[in-house]
């Protein structure tokens, strides 16, 4: 199957999703290199081009004013081809960005059950702007099965 993408030079974008910590940028990563393509991690862009870490952009700016920033990046990035792009987790909930992507590219969910995300967060140093408010593991764990429940759909 990879083989047509290593082969085919019209070939649109790759896209994965799926929740925090289920292995979006290790996975995607080593498909681009696989593959022979670019590989663009959505949030690691983000960051780049406001000098600011997106946990920064969420406590100064707000999810709303993240999310628009994230649509116009994501939207300048869709303009190339043959690479496989990480989105952030919470990327496919606008139907903007869920048009866009269908428009130039393939979407590949990754998913990672409650448990693993937990045991995934508990080593991870990365800043989780919607969960870093929270303080004890029942209530992250809480959260994470509610933005699950959330996101399933898309």
């Amino acid at each position: 199957m990879l083989d047509a993408y290593e082969d085919n030079s019209d070939a649109g974008n790759i896209y994965l999703t799926g929740f925090m910590c289920a292995g979006k940028t290790t996975v995607g990563d080593a498909l681009a290199r696989r593959i022979g393509w670019k590989f663009v991690d959505l949030d690691k862009k983000i960051e780049e081009l406001l000098g600011k870490t997106i946990e920064d952009i969420f406590r100064k700016e707000g999810e709303f004013y993240f999310r628009k920033l994230e649509t116009e990046i994501l939207n300048t990035l869709a303009k190339d081809r043959k690479q496989v792009i990480a989105l952030g987790g919470g990327t496919v909930i606008s139907e903007v960005n869920r048009a866009l992507i269908r428009d130039t590219g393939s979407l590949v969910y990754l998913h990672a059950k409650t448990k693993t995300v937990l045991r995934r967060l508990k080593n991870d140093k990365s800043p989780r702007p919607l969960l870093s408010e929270l303080s004890s593991q029942m209530r992250k764990e809480s959260r994470i099965v509610e933005m699950l429940g959330e996101r399933e759909k898309f």
